[in-house]
């Protein structure tokens, strides 16, 4: 329905902006009404079509590349029908890249704004119809420029807007969680698994002190690490480490892959190896807890910055 709805409310936003060429508003070229109105209603009818056969001409489908050339390259017609690089209607190629960003993120983005310019530059190939003395190449510079520069906005807006929306996601879920079963274990299975699932994190678990003991131990359920490994791993929090240091300074910590060849991390497990690895305080009514902690990122660059704020703003 959202996809249809981007179709139709599209569709009429242009040919509204080019009833304006009736009350003498000049949209920078001549416009074929004729073919652009044809264009309007095909391009209907396929967003009919396209509703009922989601499953096909989805955004989201196995078939989305094609879907997104009929979309750009029917933005693109309409826009030779508008009066092609004179006309003013080119800056609807902005929206596309932000479109593609929702639903395939900067990837989405890119694609569309490929898009765009293969079919921009149809329309410069195809269009003869420039009056005397216009600077085409100023023009088509322009509107190039112009539709590079909107895809790094939208890649920027949306990158924003999908890390706000899973944070929110996180907090939601875990939180829900909780509510419906308060129980410790339930809680710390919900927290592992959604922060692993969400910073692609091959072990993370929760790591509570022990006044007694003096000792943070892993609880359980643990993600990525057997039951028996999880019921022996046990850190002395006043010894030497980076994983005590974080607990007694109350700090987070990140340690990068790179960092990690200078770093001596104890393995979780005899034989399993750290290469990167977050961790932060868990603090509950002024005191600090114990430690979420999570290793070895599954992609080639391993933890950032970004990814210790997110755990900061998860751990209270």
């Amino acid at each position: 329905l959202r996809e249809f709805v981007f179709r139709v409310i599209f569709a009429a936003l242009l040919i509204a902006l080019v009833q304006l060429d009736h009350l003498d508003v000049f949209l920078g070229g001549e416009i074929d009404f004729f073919s652009l109105y044809i264009l309007a209603g095909a391009f209907l009818a396929y967003a009919v079509i396209a509703y009922f056969f989601h499953d096909i001409f989805s955004l989201r489908g196995p078939h989305a590349w094609a879907v997104s050339i009929i979309d750009v390259f029917s933005l693109c017609a309409a826009v030779y029908f508008c009066g092609g690089i004179e006309s003013y209607t080119f800056l609807f190629l902005g929206t596309i890249p932000l479109i593609g960003g929702m639903y395939r993120g900067y990837k989405g983005a890119s694609y569309a704004c490929a898009l765009c310019l293969i079919g921009f530059t149809a329309i410069v190939v195809l269009d003869r119809q420039q009056p005397p003395g216009y600077n085409v190449a100023q023009a088509v510079a322009i509107r190039y420029a112009y539709i590079i520069a909107a895809t790094v906005v939208n890649i920027l807006v949306v990158d924003l807007m999908l890390k706000d929306r899973n944070r929110l996601k996180i907090f939601y879920e875990i939180s829900r969680s909780s509510s419906k079963s308060p129980a410790l274990y339930n809680v710390l299975k919900e927290i592992t698994q959604r922060m692993a699932e969400f910073m692609r994190a091959e072990v993370a678990l929760v790591f509570l002190y022990n006044e007694e003991s003096g000792t943070l131990d892993a609880q359980q359920p643990s993600l990525g690490l057997d039951f028996m490994s999880t019921a022996r791993l046990r850190l002395q929090a006043d010894t030497p480490g980076v994983l005590s240091s974080c607990f007694r300074n109350d700090k987070p910590l990140l340690v990068t892959r790179r960092l990690s060849r200078e770093v001596e991390i104890s393995p979780f497990a005899p034989g399993y190896n750290v290469f990167d690895m977050l961790a932060s305080p868990l603090v509950a009514r002024g005191r600090t807890i114990g430690l979420i902690v999570m290793a070895n990122k599954l992609n080639r660059r391993g933890f950032n910055k970004h990814d210790l704020a997110l755990t900061e703003l998860i751990a209270p």
